[in-house]
């Protein structure tokens, strides 16, 4: 599934709809999952340190696609809660930093 997303961010339409934000985030979403699972006893400053770190890895360009689009809804999936705190981290990234993006 990760790789089937990692694939799909290249294809995304242009529809602001936050199911979008799956394709561009569940992918390393499962690889914190992955992280976490081979470190089970690790806990929560683990899980927030794996978080900055994959948002830190986002480009400013993958910031300004994620705020095309809405933020991600309630979390019904752990998966889910992963996928919205790394947006959440990402785009809090780019207005934090004040970074833009530069591709067009």
């Amino acid at each position: 599934m990760a790789a089937g997303d990692a694939a799909a961010s290249a294809f995304l339409h242009p529809l602001a709809d936050a199911v979008q934000i799956g394709h561009i985030l569940r992918a390393s979403a499962h690889a914190i999952h992955a992280i976490e699972l081979a470190d089970a006893g690790a806990g929560t400053d683990q899980r927030a340190a794996l978080l900055d770190r994959f948002a830190k890895a986002a480009s400013p360009t993958v910031a300004a696609v994620l705020r095309r689009y809405p933020r991600p809804g309630p979390a019904r999936s752990q998966l889910a809660l992963t996928i919205s705190e790394l947006d959440t981290r990402v785009r809090d990234q780019l207005a934090t930093t004040g970074r833009q993006d530069r591709a067009r």
